[in-house]
């Protein structure tokens, strides 16, 4: 029989919720950092959510205000994991690589302005392209190469490493007659992890807090702004 109470929390899901907190952090850092360059702050802004399947349902049914409808979203999702058959130590831990898909969802309306016409598509691509770029760049630097949040963050003793694979664009298909386009563009991220077997003594995992919380329709939001990324 099985000594220890299981812990049912997938590790997967841990770091995907993780990476979400990371974003939503930076992403509130960096708007402040354009502001106090005298920089417009929502060329630096994004909504993240976790494992959103619709966004053409979040950028329509968002509340009247042109500012948020317009708001890139960066989704995270959980795309599989490959577990090792060969690399555990003494069968106490399981060596595996997750897949994460951070997709960035761009809505555009056609437009005019003082340098042309903008169509919808390119309106869209446009907002996609700039999320896509602050996610990666953010998730891709150093002090995050392990996704810590802090210099004794538990999630070290789990996550080896992390790398971008590939990028890849998609239109989103929209509802007939709509004057509005949405375009995706995905990160593949790939986190190589370590993952304590649970019928052992309690895991590190067990102290790994996730400061945010998840919203009915899959949008997250950050409990507090507390991340120190001195390097560990």
């Amino acid at each position: 029989m099985i000594k220890h109470l299981i812990d049912p929390k997938l590790t997967i899901c841990l770091v995907r919720d993780r990476i979400g907190e990371i974003l939503i952090a930076e992403r509130d850092s960096q708007k402040l950092k354009a502001q106090a360059e005298g920089k417009n702050p929502l060329l630096w802004d994004f909504r993240v959510f976790a494992q959103q399947r619709d966004p053409v349902d979040v950028f329509v049914n968002t509340p009247e205000n042109e500012s948020l409808a317009a708001t890139p979203i960066v989704n995270v999702a959980v795309g599989g994991e490959n577990l090792s058959e060969k690399g555990s130590f003494r069968q106490l831990i399981n060596p595996y690589n997750a897949e994460f898909f951070v997709t960035a969802f761009g809505y555009g309306i056609a437009e005019d302005t003082v340098d042309g016409h903008r169509t919808a598509e390119g309106v869209a691509l446009a907002c996609a392209e700039r999320a896509i770029g602050l996610a990666r760049h953010i998730l891709l630097s150093d002090p995050y190469r392990y996704l810590v949040t802090s210099a004794n963050d538990p999630v070290r003793n789990v996550v080896r490493s992390r790398r971008n694979t590939r990028l890849s664009y998609e239109q989103v298909p929209v509802p007939e007659g709509t004057t509005f386009s949405i375009q995706a563009i995905t990160m593949n991220l790939i986190v190589d992890l370590d993952e304590i077997v649970r019928e052992q003594a309690p895991t590190p995992l067990d102290a790994i807090l996730i400061n945010v919380r998840r919203a009915d329709n899959g949008e997250l939001f950050l409990l507090q702004h507390e991340v120190d990324t001195t390097e560990s």
